[in-house]
């Protein structure tokens, strides 16, 4: 492992993903994850949903991007229908029954890689005693971003919907 990757577990990865690194996103993220929920991030002295951080990083210009297996959450689409995400064409859901890549890209600077959802229990600011265990790495290594982004990519782009043997199970293909 290299100085530009680092192993994180458990809390550290909402230190470094979510309280540290995706507020000072300033062109794009691009998340993949099994399972989206309506995580909660620190806000005042209270949590709120992620979607206060996501519309603010949409109103700076922002793209994000969301790569799931499955149809988010209840809370999550609660959350949906009261944000602007929902009216923000810069703000992209797309659904992949295969997906159970978990993957988060900022800018192209930086990723994590690992077994964390995009949930409260895998990356959300959950206490320490209701969080899953979890382990990942953060890099800002150019060529493993690289590999990482083209990885997701060709996903998003449907390369696979071809040949899939899941269409009966995919809501809205993504490439017929």
């Amino acid at each position: 492992m290299n100085s530009k990757t680092k192993i994180i577990f458990d809390i550290d990865i909402y230190s470094s993903i979510i309280k540290t690194a995706l507020p000072l996103a300033e062109k794009y993220i691009w998340i993949a994850t099994a399972n989206i929920k309506n995580l909660h991030i620190p806000f005042g002295k209270s949590y709120a949903s992620v979607f206060f951080l996501f519309d603010k990083l949409l109103h700076e210009g922002v793209n994000i991007r969301v790569l799931c297996s499955g149809n988010p959450s209840r809370s999550f689409d609660a959350q949906w229908d009261q944000h602007a995400a929902a009216q923000n064409e810069n703000f992209e859901l797309q659904v992949c029954p295969r997906n159970h890549a978990k993957m988060v890209i900022i800018d192209g600077r930086s990723a994590y890689i690992g077994s964390a959802n995009f949930t409260g229990a895998g990356m959300g600011a959950k206490n320490s005693n209701a969080r899953n265990f979890e382990a990942g790495i953060i890099t800002t290594d150019t060529a493993t971003i690289n590999t990482v982004s083209d990885y997701f990519d060709r996903i998003w782009m449907g390369a696979h919907c071809g040949t899939c043997k899941q269409k009966t199970n995919c809501p809205h293909p993504i490439r017929e």
